[in-house]
């Protein structure tokens, strides 16, 4: 047996690490990459992803990025605007930060403790359960966090708001969801994808940059829930498989923990058929017509569901988190063919002190960004397809 290349393996979870065959480790291939981050100045090299990657999908490239934490502290760092990412991550402004009418109806928002209905009226605590209409089902989730963290269903029964079989009152929900959640349509998504796992709505993971004066879209995957769970995070044990830019599927889907599946692991689903995103070059184009709305943000990932008529609706947009996952199921790097100029720009704006200054909070005040954001999306006319 090899000796095994030293990595710090507390970067990644030991299931993850469990995934690697020490025995099929191209040390030459490995030590090249530590050699190229090592020569760019990207220092503690852990070659986990790249390890994965070649072992899993036979995707090998020295432009694979090594780390969440490279992504997070420096990419995103780069590129995004953290200090202002809030002002764009409420999902209760969705419907006056998103312009598009693809996106689920709203029928409460609970915001700082205070109710409004689907137009945005304010509403007595003791008659937000008019908002709904008897014998539907709505999705209910918290406003201000990511990764479908407890998103439910709920229903309205008479004078009350059923959450789960349980009834709840104002104050009830304060106690979930905190006091800023919402209460939205539950949208109904195309039969293909609903038949991977119908308990969950599976979104298109897609990425988008603005690069060179332009929007440009980098890539996809789709998230497919698992285990009946409502939500389709990787990280609650979902599947993520990769699209290819024409639409189509890769064979396989990938978990967080660096499974491999050919089939889905709850619903035998098999990826090995021919399966293709329909009109996916419109979820492409929709996607950076929306970006247009951000410019605080250049790298921005979009949760897109695929409605029932096959085209692309608005669900979430993201602007940190994780990439593991995902670079491990596209089986490419991140920043594709535009990997080299990216990189270097990265490792360029790092060197000149910029990204540390930006961490620091050295930007125009507050107030004036907001004020430049609102001119700019009032700018803007509203994205129908």
């Amino acid at each position: 047996m090899k000796k095994p290349i030293k990595f710090n393996k507390n970067k990644y979870p030991q299931m993850i690490i469990r995934q690697i065959d020490y025995d099929l480790i191209d040390e030459k291939y490995i030590n090249s990459c530590a050699e190229y981050y090592q020569n760019i100045g990207w220092n503690n090299f852990n070659p986990v992803m790249h390890i994965l990657c070649d072992q899993k999908t036979g995707n090998r490239s020295k432009y694979i990025i090594p780390l969440d934490k490279q992504y997070r502290s420096d990419i995103i760092n780069t590129f995004n605007d953290v200090s202002f990412i809030p002002a764009y991550s409420d999902k209760n402004l969705y419907d006056v930060l998103v312009k598009t009418d693809r996106q689920p109806r709203f029928y409460l928002k609970c915001i700082n403790g205070r109710f409004f209905n689907g137009e945005n009226k304010p509403v007595a605590a003791d008659q937000i359960q008019n908002c709904l209409k008897p014998g539907i089902s709505y999705i209910i989730k918290p406003s201000r966090t990511a990764n479908g963290l407890a998103i439910k269903v709920c229903y309205r029964d008479y004078d009350k708001i059923i959450v789960e079989n349980t009834p709840c009152t104002a104050k009830d929900l304060f106690n979930i969801f905190s006091p800023n959640f919402l209460i939205q349509e539950k949208i109904s998504q195309y039969k293909l994808i609903n038949d991977m796992h119908p308990d969950s709505v599976n979104t298109l993971r897609v990425f988008t940059l603005r690069w060179d004066g332009q929007i440009r879209y980098l890539s996809s995957v789709l998230r497919i829930g698992a285990n009946g769970k409502i939500f389709d995070n990787a990280s609650s044990g979902g599947v993520c498989v990769g699209i290819n830019d024409d639409g189509k599927l890769n064979k396989y889907g990938i978990t967080f923990n660096a499974e491999l599946w050919y089939k889905h692991p709850t619903t035998s689903f098999d990826f090995r058929n021919e399966i293709r995103i329909p009109n996916f070059d419109k979820f492409k184009d929709y996607t950076c017509n929306l970006h247009e709305d951000i410019p605080h943000h250049d790298l921005v990932s979009w949760d897109i569901a695929v409605g029932e008529d096959g085209l692309p609706f608005f669900l979430e947009h993201n602007f940190k988190g994780s990439l593991s996952e995902f670079q491990l199921s596209m089986n490419a790097p991140f920043f594709k063919n535009l990997s080299p100029e990216i990189i270097d720009y990265i490792i360029n704006y790092k060197k000149s002190g910029k990204l540390f200054k930006k961490i620091a909070g050295i930007q125009p005040p507050l107030k004036q960004r907001v004020k430049n954001m609102i001119k700019h999306l009032l700018g803007r006319p509203l994205y129908i397809e």
